[in-house]
């Protein structure tokens, strides 16, 4: 029973029981004379025109782990085509009957700005083909409707709706500024929400430029005055995503990988889902197929199933891990939260600030080997700081044998299959292993005398004809061992030139004469060239310079007025040289294989004699 109250003006307000979802609740609802607002126990409900929407009091931001903008021609025609019938009906009476448009889910940020700014949590594929529409009619309507559609688009100075990051610029040049639907878009982008914008905007230009001037505005009336939203509000993150799970209304239906995406989130409060923007954002390159380009690159939810042994469907597997789990909160609890917080501390640079310097170093080192080889370490290194802790004893042990070790398996030239079955026997030890007794790192990354021989030999002799990227890294940790410089002066370096490896001595013959003097034998000028003293880290266009060039024309390129300009300590040695031949490479490579026994811990005899023989 509802008790009405009237306060005039065109209030009035019932107050009573209600039974939301078999529950008593408290229930107010307010009429005002355009729209009608319900308060239920946390949530509040508006419905709203298209014009109240979008008349400037809300300033909507789509997070970055929404799904991406996934409206094709299809959904966009059918939208077009009911707004036609609306208008063709004769016989509707728009203000009794106007057209309901669907649901949108809103968690507002903050309340006290104006406009006040909220999430979508749903209803961002609705919104968003909406401002596309109102773009194409701003563009093609007289300039006294043009002004007008864009207050509905812009409005204080800033767009109304602020994409994700990856999408606002394109959005913004091709949809939001003034006159943007009528530039043409040359380029095709690689995102497929991108493309579906694009698409969506043409079709859309296309079907309106053909009507008449006139029934682009009844369009637009109808669009604004007519076409209604129910508006559902509330603070609480957890009961937002409850409701987006439960209601699937018109537009493109809940993918499996939209509702397992919905699985993970739930359980998230607010600082949880700030702290894993990036992983959250990383689900949807799971929810795309081939044929729509998904990105192939490693996520945290490819660490997080290498964990636990799955090689099926990312969708799939992420679905056994939260039923196994016992549903989202126990996924949450157990396996989301815990990994996710060990993901983040060892891959984000901002936040392996907290960790102690010798870890930080550690971490950072390993990085390179993501990005010049591989990133499997990832998986057994999150599950060990999750079980065991980030401390600098037992897990700076850890590290450092399993720097050790990834970097002899890449130099005894294991291939994939040899390395995945490894880290797959490791991270089924660890996970084996009880909370607060590790395994001993010494025995998890056990070395044979055979295998440490062999990677030393190999290093020395011919780690660039095994494989040239594994030959990059090594090169690099010589140096940051030899220099002891800082790695953030490495990672700089790294991150504002692209380095190369210059063979000194040229594998190719020659016209310079020095070479073919000293090497008259091709045989011996290929076992000179390919051992590691004869390699040096250089800038890509310093290489494509010097190639089979003299020595001392080399020396000019790399060191243009005899000074010193490589960050790399062993680059800027060679200025120093007056020539080069077996007895400096001979010099060079003991230095450098030096730094490899000492900084891997290897033992073994090598014998760099070899260079003197040519054999």
């Amino acid at each position: 029973m509802l008790r009405h109250i009237h306060f005039g003006h065109g209030i009035r307000c019932r107050i009573g029981l209600t039974r939301p979802c078999r529950r008593r609740r408290f229930a107010l609802e307010i009429i005002l004379d355009s729209e009608r607002v319900y308060c239920v126990s946390g949530i509040t409900s508006a419905e709203l025109s298209i014009k109240d929407l979008l008349c400037g009091k809300y300033k909507f931001r789509i997070p970055r782990f929404q799904r991406p903008y996934s409206w094709t021609e299809i959904e966009t025609r059918q939208l077009l085509d009911d707004l036609t019938m609306v208008l063709l009906d004769d016989g509707r009476d728009l203000i009794e009957l106007p057209f309901f448009f669907g649901t949108m889910i809103l968690r507002p940020i903050d309340v006290r700005q104006v406009p006040r700014e909220v999430e979508v949590i749903d209803g961002q594929q609705r919104l968003i083909t909406v401002s596309i529409l109102l773009a194409v009619l701003r563009d093609l309507l007289p300039q006294r409707h043009a002004d007008e559609l864009q207050s509905f688009i812009a409005s204080r100075g800033s767009f109304q709706i602020d994409m994700r990051e990856r999408d606002a610029q394109l959005f913004a040049d091709a949809v939001q500024k003034p006159g943007a639907t009528r530039r043409a878009w040359t380029t095709e982008p690689s995102e497929l929400a991108q493309r579906n914008i694009l698409a969506n905007r043409q079709l859309l230009f296309r079907v309106i430029q053909q009507i008449s001037s006139e029934q682009r505005a009844r369009i637009a009336a109808c669009l604004l005055q007519h076409c209604r939203v129910l508006v559902l509000e509330t603070p609480n993150p957890n009961y937002a995503y409850e409701i987006f799970l439960r209601t699937n209304d018109r537009g493109r239906p809940l993918s499996e990988g939209d509702m397992v995406r919905g699985e993970i989130i739930g359980p998230l409060n607010a600082e949880q889902r700030q702290r894993y923007d990036a992983i959250l954002e990383q689900i949807e390159e799971y929810q795309v197929g081939d044929d729509q380009r998904r990105k192939r690159y490693k996520t945290f939810f490819t660490h997080l199933r290498a964990v636990y042994g799955l090689r099926n469907r990312m969708i799939d597997d992420l679905r056994e891990l939260i039923t196994g789990s016992g549903g989202p909160l126990g996924f949450n609890e157990q396996i989301m939260r815990p990994l996710a917080d060990a993901y983040v501390l060892i891959t984000a640079s901002s936040a392996r600030q907290q960790l102690p310097g010798d870890l930080q170093r550690l971490l950072v080192l390993l990085s390179w080997y993501a990005e010049l080889g591989d990133d499997d370490w990832v998986a057994p290194a999150m599950q060990w700081v999750a079980k065991f802790g980030a401390n600098l004893g037992v897990t700076g042990k850890f590290l450092v044998e399993l720097d050790r070790y990834v970097h002899v398996m890449l130099a005894l030239g294991w291939g994939r299959p040899a390395r995945t079955a490894f880290f797959d026997r490791l991270n089924r030890v660890i996970l084996g292993s009880p909370v607060g007794r590790p395994p001993d790192p010494i025995k998890l990354f056990e070395l044979s005398a055979e295998k440490q021989r062999t990677a030393l030999r190999r290093i020395a002799r011919k780690l660039h004809v095994i494989d040239s990227q594994t030959c990059r890294l090594v090169l690099l940790r010589i140096d940051h061992y030899v220099s002891r410089r800082d790695v953030a002066h490495y990672s700089q370096a790294l991150a504002t030139d692209k380095y190369t490896i210059e063979h000194i001595v040229p594998r190719g013959r020659s016209d310079a004469p020095a070479w073919a003097e000293q090497f008259p034998v091709d045989r011996q000028r290929l076992v000179c060239a390919e051992s590691m003293g004869n390699l040096a880290l250089v800038t890509e266009e310093q290489n494509k310079r010097a190639d089979r060039q003299s020595f001392q024309a080399k020396r000019e390129i790399f060191f243009a007025g005899g000074k010193p300009k490589s960050p790399f300590l062993l680059t800027n040695a060679l200025a120093e040289q007056s020539q080069w031949g077996r007895q400096q490479i001979l010099a060079r490579q003991d230095r450098m294989m030096t730094a490899v026994k000492e900084m891997w811990r290897l033992k073994g005899e090598c014998d760099n004699s070899y260079l003197l023989k040519g054999r």
